[in-house]
């Protein structure tokens, strides 16, 4: 086999590898073709498959290299059955990868907590398990009453403005802040990979005014058959006012009106603002957990 690059041209190859490794791994498929493409797409990207004599992709890496984030992200595939060491080969590819990033970030690459081989692989390679995160969902009940805002909150879905969309975008940065390894991602850079994304869709994305400021987001999407928070931030002075967990009720109510039995998101485990405890409190549960492989910081490629 041999090891090739491969990029957006190649992406339903590479989402169908992605997908029945994720079936093996948690039962369901994870990675979305939309999240496949905007990982491919996402600027500094690379990614390489193991492809044996027919032409078929038998496992894979990316990597990005997002300049706002503290350290650059990987996966990492192995089609089920087949022994990971044969994909010593990407990782070498990954870890070259890294050097070249001009900061000499971290490199944190997730796989699956029930994939115990390929988490011995990147960690017979200098990685260690740093950050679990979950998988939750929620099966959806019938219709809903709507959420009925108290006192001097209230929500509303946005549009597709600049003007809407910077007031999401600084709410969702604040309130990130507080989040391991933020991101801080300048607005145009944010609306783009946003708008870029076949998913989505503004009547999905709602913004809480608490007596006229801007307060909370939720960022949703209807895709492959379920309802997805891709995003929920709350400012630090308005937590504790019940304002997330009614954004995700009101998200829930869309989401059941337009059919989509379930509702999911990723979420840090040790997240220090109390997401799990909240998610639960909706009624949501873990499906499934993601183990953060970080590789330690390397000499940047401008003074190496």
């Amino acid at each position: 086999m041999r090891v090739q690059e491969v990029g957006l041209a190649d992406l339903d190859q590479i989402h169908a590898l992605t997908s029945v490794c994720d079936i093996a791994d948690s039962g369901e498929v994870d990675l979305t073709r939309d999240d496949v493409r905007a990982g491919l797409a996402a600027d500094g990207s690379g990614a390489w498959a193991l492809v044996d004599d027919a032409g078929t992709y038998q496992a894979l890496v990316w990597i990005e290299r997002n300049p706002a984030r503290p350290s650059q992200s990987g996966e990492f595939f192995v089609r089920p059955g087949l022994d990971p060491q044969i994909a010593v080969p990407l990782i070498e590819q990954l870890l070259r990868a890294q050097a070249t990033d001009p900061a000499g970030r971290k490199l944190q690459v997730f796989v699956n907590a029930t994939a115990a081989e390929k988490s011995a692989v990147l960690r017979s390679h200098g990685a260690q398990v740093v950050r679990y995160f979950y998988k939750m969902a929620v099966e959806l009940p019938g219709p809903t009453d709507p959420v009925e805002w108290s006192g001097d909150a209230s929500a509303r879905r946005v549009s597709d403005t600049d003007a809407d969309l910077r007031q999401v975008h600084a709410v969702v940065t604040e309130a990130f802040q507080d989040h391991w390894e933020p991101a801080k991602t300048e607005y145009g850079e944010w609306v783009r990979h946003l708008r870029d994304r076949e998913s989505f869709d503004p009547s999905l994305i709602w913004l809480v005014d608490v007596a006229g400021e801007p307060a909370a987001a939720l960022i949703g999407a209807g895709s492959d058959g379920e309802g997805f928070v891709a995003t929920l931030g709350v400012r630090r002075p308005y937590r504790g006012r019940g304002l997330g967990r009614d954004l995700l009720r009101t998200a829930f109510a869309e989401f059941t009106r337009r059919g989509l039995p379930r509702a999911a998101l990723f979420v840090d485990s040790a997240n220090p603002t109390g997401a799990v405890r909240l998610y639960e409190s909706v009624g949501m549960s873990v499906l499934s957990q993601w183990d953060s492989h970080e590789f330690p910081a390397v000499t940047p490629a401008a003074q190496a």
